[in-house]
């Protein structure tokens, strides 16, 4: 990442160089299905077409934000030509934790940067936010599936880029009450470690 560069320019730049290489971009269209041919069917403003392409990739989003067009209505359009669709399951969602009230008092809404989920078989690395209700954010989100097939342990590095014997190092002969400082934990961050 390049600092001043926001992500809609990232993304914008994205969409340039797809287009340059002759990708078709069909946004604010609907899916209506496939044709006898299994030729994709859409639907603009412009009325009913059948697209002519020689691949096609769906970004048709789940069925939580009917706003934007996730109305999830697609799945049997697959299975009618005989694609398997497994059933939506939660994706993009939080994990729930029982903080101690003090906790979410002082510290609720603050970002724990750089740091390691881990559930099961499944890691991330990125970002979480303390809520309310628990942890949410990028680094959240790719372990859930490993929690909901049935995990019951979450892990949380907040120096996974520090081999323990290096934190330990850096700890050294110092007082515990030094601990935070030495290894570089913000004060959510050892809140956190204490709760």
């Amino acid at each position: 990442p390049v600092r001043g560069i926001k992500p809609i320019d990232v993304l914008e730049s994205i969409r340039q160089g797809l287009l340059q290489q002759g990708v078709h971009i069909h946004a604010e269209h609907a899916f209506t299905g496939f044709d006898a041919q299994g030729r994709v069917r859409m639907e603009s403003h412009q009325g009913p077409f059948t697209l002519e392409a020689d691949r096609v990739l769906f970004a048709l989003g789940g069925a939580s934000w009917p706003v934007t067009g996730s109305t999830g209505i697609w799945p049997p359009l697959f299975r009618a030509i005989g694609m398997e669709v497994l059933p939506f399951r939660s994706s993009n969602c939080g994990v729930e934790i029982p903080w101690p009230r003090a906790f979410i008092g002082a510290h609720e809404g603050k970002p724990l940067k750089n740091v390691r989920l881990a559930a099961g078989d499944r890691s991330a690395w990125g970002e979480a936010t303390i809520t309310g209700h628990g942890l949410e954010g990028n680094a959240v989100y790719p372990v859930v599936p490993a929690l909901r097939e049935g995990a019951t342990v979450l892990r949380l590095d907040l120096k996974p880029d520090s081999a323990v014997d290096r934190l330990v190092e850096r700890i050294g002969q110092k007082a515990a009450k030094h601990y935070g400082e030495a290894i570089g934990l913000n004060r959510a961050q050892l809140a956190l470690v204490k709760a």
